[in-house]
C-alpha cells in the first residue's frame, strides 16, 4: 500500500511500476487524518483492503486482472509518512494473524 502524497513520489512509483512490471494497489482510508494518530480504526481498514487483494490469491477474486496477472508469491508493503506506520502494521498483522481468504 503506497500513499500518494506528492506528485514526485508518485511518478517515481510509476516508474518503477512499469519498469519492474509490478501492480501497486493503493488503499485510501475514510477516516480523518487527525484521528489517525489516536484510532486503530485506519489499520482496520487497511487490513480488510489487504484481505480483498488477498481473497485473488487463488485465483478466484472478483477483479479479474488480479486474477490473471498478479504473483501474490511476490508481494511487498510500502508506504511514506503515515503510510509508513500503516504498513508496519499490517506487515505485523500478516506475521501474527496470517490472511485467511
Amino acid at each position: 500500500m503506497v500513499a500518494r502524497l506528492s506528485k514526485y513520489f508518485f511518478n517515481i512509483k510509476q516508474n518503477i511500476q512499469y519498469k519492474l512490471k509490478i501492480y501497486n494497489i493503493n488503499s485510501e482510508s475514510n477516516i480523518l487524518k487527525s484521528t489517525w494518530a489516536s484510532s486503530s480504526l485506519v489499520y482496520d481498514d487497511s487490513w480488510t483492503a489487504l484481505k480483498w487483494v488477498a481473497s485473488h490469491d487463488n485465483g478466484d477474486g472478483p477483479e479479474e486482472w488480479l486474477n490473471s496477472h498478479a504473483d501474490f508469491s511476490k508481494v511487498f508493503f510500502s508506504g511514506d509518512r503515515a503510510g509508513a506506520n500503516i504498513s508496519h502494521h499490517m506487515a505485523m498483522r500478516h506475521g501474527q494473524d496470517k490472511l485467511v481468504v
